[in-house]
């Protein structure tokens, strides 16, 4: 099986959605970890939070 992972970024990476692209309120200002990485979309596991958000960009993330 053959992924396309054009991203800057890498699984176990910290990252923090940039202010305005957060997909919803509950990802305001919150760092996480990227555990997946697919199509070249991250899954990132959030401070405090049990569940994986999909899929952010490199364009919606920076580094924390």
């Amino acid at each position: 099986m053959s992924k396309t992972t054009t991203t800057t970024y890498r699984v176990g990476d910290r990252v923090q959605v940039k202010a305005g692209k957060e997909h919803d309120s509950m990802t305001k200002d919150k760092k996480g970890t990227i555990v997946e990485i697919t199509t070249p979309a991250l899954g990132i596991k959030f401070d405090g939070m049990w569940m994986v958000h999909k899929w952010y960009t490199d364009d919606e993330v920076k580094e924390a």
